[in-house]
């Protein structure tokens, strides 16, 4: 456990410097005046088309009528090309943060899986210094009971996450995989008919996995995501688990 979590905690860092590294170093190459300037923008020899060749000479067809080869500025390709995100990672409409909400159900598994079917639920902030990498941060809420033995057993907690994933944007689709490294409250309880109620809590340390696909609809977010999650041991009236469990997610959000 301990040493994938350590694993986990590492790819996050490195996903998250590589990205920030990369950012700060477009931010540096970009020209102080932008990427046009007026004289970009005027139709003269100098601005987005010249009428020479290459080496400014005039040049005559065969029947000697003078002509010369239009030529175009490098910065007017950029023209040609449908301006959706920049080398920022800045969305069209000058929109480069997100809000989302995340809502499913919760499946345990291991030291938890006599629980049933739980509920979980997120509400993360957004930012893409770059147009494949996003950096998240949030807190969610999760739950889940046995009520169907002896002793019951009843487990909620908020988690408190840090992601790094990366996107891959296709017109208004946005498939993506990534990495968290969380921060768990949890709170159990067990209930026996013999020995009453205990209960326990605790705040331990864990990492996470997800992949979704989201929808861009302008500035609404709609999509759905897998997660995978696990915890070092908590509190528990009995032996000390683990927490891990799979859940299965519907997104919707804002870019702003």
């Amino acid at each position: 456990m301990a040493r994938a979590a350590w694993i986990a905690v590492a790819s996050w860092m490195v996903v998250t410097c590589t990205g920030l590294v990369l950012a700060q170093e477009g931010e540096r190459a970009a020209p102080a005046s932008g990427l046009f300037s007026p004289t970009d923008m005027a139709l003269t020899p100098g601005g987005l088309f010249s009428h020479s060749d290459l080496a400014g000479r005039p040049r005559t067809d065969e029947t000697g009528n003078d002509f010369r080869l239009m030529t175009m500025h490098p910065r007017a390709l950029s023209l040609a090309l449908p301006a959706t995100t920049s080398v920022f990672g800045e969305s069209e409409g000058g929109r480069f943060s997100y809000m989302t909400v995340k809502a499913g159900p919760l499946w345990y598994l291991d030291d938890l899986e006599p629980l049933d079917v739980g509920v979980t639920a997120e509400v993360l902030l957004g930012m893409k210094p770059l147009p494949f990498l996003a950096i998240e941060i949030g807190a969610g809420y999760l739950w889940g009971e046995d009520t169907g033995s002896d002793p019951e057993v009843e487990l909620w907690g908020i988690p408190v996450m840090a992601n790094a994933k990366l996107c891959i944007p296709v017109l208004f689709l946005e498939p993506y995989a990534g990495l968290g490294a969380n921060g768990y409250y949890l709170n159990a309880k067990v209930t026996s008919s013999t020995t009453g109620s205990k209960r326990n809590e605790s705040f331990v340390f864990g990492w996470s996995a997800f992949v979704g696909l989201n929808f861009r609809l302008g500035p609404v977010i709609l999509g759905a995501e897998g997660k995978y999650f696990m915890t070092q041991e908590f509190a528990f009236p009995g032996p000390d688990p683990h927490l891990e469990a799979v859940a299965a997610m519907v997104t919707v959000g804002l870019d702003f």
